[in-house]
């Protein structure tokens, strides 16, 4: 099972491998501390997305399996430079 992104729900999480997606007990912080060290960053306050796996930016939003999310404005910086630095 390959993790693509995860979205944050209180205190769970919905975990998005492809087409399909599960949920966990886990709160989005204790996820992103387990997934961090496998190129997993946060780009908006509840998503956590593999960097890898970004096919779009548009300076706004990622693009990851045909889902579009928001990328939060703190956020962006960090993001331009690991896509710099991977050649997207």
């Amino acid at each position: 099972m390959k993790i693509l992104l995860v979205k944050g729900l209180k205190n769970y999480a919905k975990i998005f491998t492809g087409n399909n997606y599960c949920l966990s007990l886990k709160t989005l912080k204790s996820i992103e501390t387990l997934l961090g060290p496998y190129q997993f960053m946060r780009i908006p306050k509840f998503y956590i997305v593999l960097g890898a796996k970004i096919s779009q930016y548009n300076g706004k939003c990622v693009l990851i399996n045909n889902k579009e999310i928001p990328v939060a404005v703190s956020y962006r910086e960090a993001l331009k430079a690991y896509l710099n630095s991977n050649k997207l």
